[in-house]
């Protein structure tokens, strides 16, 4: 990775349902801060912008109950810390549906986790492999199909840290067509 990437905030949206309310939440983070972070209430005919952190700045909803307490639990919160975190650590409820819906329904996946239906995604022969290579030229992806290529990720790892720049981007390409 570049340095110059490394340093670039990420972003991230999820809009989700929970008690009967859709919400998106999205934020911008650095390695060491919450640049921005933002909660809506999305309606059928308007959304609502529940709170928006920017910086050292918050901006609440004036139809939030007890606008103290937030103020507050905004005030507590870190610079590396969700708004949305530190309001239910503080025993606030104002928020609290979407960060149940975080706390009991988001699965996060780490890179070396092994999705359990995967074999029969790659399965030659199974019909969710045929039907999955039917589809992907139709989503014009530049994806023709998955392949199964057997090739030793350690060694392949080995081999990304000495190589040069083009002969990485080489061992990628091939690496990528594994799957």
């Amino acid at each position: 990775m570049e340095a110059k990437s490394a340093k670039r905030p990420s972003s991230f949206m999820i809009q989700i349902l929970a008690d009967e309310v859709i919400y998106e939440f999205s934020f911008v983070v650095t390695a060491t801060s919450v640049v921005e972070e933002k909660l809506i209430r999305l309606g059928r005919t308007a959304d609502k912008m529940l709170y928006h952190r920017k910086g050292s700045k918050i901006e609440l909803a004036s139809s939030l109950p007890d606008q103290d307490f937030l103020t507050f639990a905004f005030n507590g919160t870190q610079d590396n810390q969700l708004f949305l975190a530190n309001s239910i650590l503080q025993k606030g409820k104002q928020f609290l549906p979407v960060y149940l819906w975080f706390r009991n329904n988001l699965q996060l996946i780490a890179p070396d986790s092994r999705f359990a239906a995967f074999e029969l995604f790659i399965e030659k022969g199974s019909l969710i492999n045929e039907n999955i290579n039917k589809l992907l030229p139709a989503l014009d992806t530049g994806i023709a199909g998955l392949v199964v290529k057997k090739s030793p990720l350690p060694i392949l790892l080995f081999q990304m840290r000495f190589a040069t720049t083009s002969e990485k981007r080489h061992l990628t390409e091939a690496s990528s067509s594994c799957v």
